[in-house]
């Protein structure tokens, strides 16, 4: 077991949010590692050295993790490296034209028969990835791809399964006409937790929950979805991932119990296009009678990445549905989230959020 560690979500964005989750891990055996989970922005990346230098002493990086491709996470990952003054000894990324032969053999696409050039496709639809890839080998930087059941550091990957990661890349708007007649197709990974919305009741009273009908994207679904025991602490991070790829990565928890966390990234910012109510149930338990017995509750801490003038981030819908279950909620638009071993006695921390009276129509 991991007893000396820290977890810090740096406040990331200004109008609009994104991610950069720093893990450092010590044992007696291996020493420190030092993880950085997304990079945030291109203008991130001078924070995250200050951060890796001030707080962690060291201008190393152990394990340099990608989630997905979105430019709020993968910027400044391509800015540390391109700059060169931080050495990172790993990078955690899934490039989809690797598996061009993959799609090409599993008949994912309608009309693409050529792996040379699906893959050179794939490559042109998104260039951030390209770039990230193409600098990670110009720096003799090795490159792991991190599906499900691969271990960074103390965290374990829970989602994206190599098919699951396939199967969203097929399905994205931004790809070749999808063959919905494949083998592996969406009804293969629907989730059993629903995403209507929760009508129990008809005012904005306690309780009232109303999530959006629309789901993430696919390549939010890719996020990587990662789950570790620090000291004491049940950790559970989610990127972008929506509830199909959450319900799907909770099913990989071995001994699950409710809360499965005692620490949990709200996914994708606070959006309701990433959560249902029924989820929430499977992730922090079920919504307390009264606001009183919430509050005394404190079942779960659940940390949302939002930018500091965000006016779309965190939804309200979110932070009440999370408050109805018991959840301590905090963002990162005013300071940074730290727990572990160590002291962050000298910065700004992140606000505990305070329960919403109303909710986005």
């Amino acid at each position: 077991m991991i007893e000396d560690y820290d977890l810090d979500f740096l406040a990331v964005g200004d109008k609009t949010s994104g991610d950069a989750i720093f893990v450092r891990t010590f044992d007696s055996i291996y020493g420190a590692n030092i993880t950085l989970i997304d990079g945030g922005y291109a203008g991130t990346a001078s924070n995250i050295k200050d951060f890796l230098s001030k707080w962690y002493e060291t201008n190393t990086i152990d394990n340099m993790v990608l989630t997905h491709g979105d430019k709020d996470h993968i910027s400044g990952l391509i800015k540390i490296i391109e700059e060169g003054d931080i050495e990172v000894k790993r990078l955690w990324a899934l490039f989809p034209w690797d598996y061009a032969q993959d799609l090409i053999d599993g008949n994912y696409f309608e009309n693409r028969n050529s792996t040379t050039w699906l893959s050179h496709e794939l490559q042109r639809l998104y260039p951030s990835l390209k770039d990230l890839e193409d600098l990670a080998k110009k720096n003799s930087i090795p490159i792991s791809s991190p599906f499900a059941g691969s271990f960074i550091g103390a965290f374990e990957v829970l989602s994206p399964s190599k098919e699951f990661y396939l199967d969203n890349i097929a399905s994205s708007a931004r790809t070749a006409e999808e063959n919905k007649t494949r083998y592996y197709g969406r009804s293969l990974f629907e989730s059993v937790f629903a995403k209507a919305a929760d009508f129990t009741t008809t005012f904005k009273e306690w309780g009232y929950e109303k999530f959006s009908n629309e789901n993430t994207s696919p390549e939010n679904n890719n996020s990587l979805v990662q789950f570790a025991t620090l000291g004491s602490k049940r950790v559970l991070l989610t990127g972008d991932a929506g509830v199909e790829a959450i319900g799907l990565a909770l099913n990989r928890i071995s001994n699950r119990t409710i809360p499965v966390a005692d620490i949990f990234q709200v996914p994708h910012h606070g959006s309701r296009r990433n959560l249902s109510s029924e989820l929430l149930d499977s992730i922090i338990g079920e919504k307390f009678a009264t606001q009183k017995e919430a509050e005394a509750a404190e079942t779960i801490t659940a940390v949302i990445s939002a930018g500091k003038n965000d006016s779309n981030h965190p939804r309200k819908a979110v932070v009440r549905a999370l408050y109805h279950r018991g959840a301590k909620i905090f963002d990162t638009k005013s300071g940074k989230f730290h727990k572990g071993t160590s002291t962050r006695g000298s910065w700004i921390k992140a606000v505990k959020l305070s329960y919403p009276s109303d909710i986005e129509e």
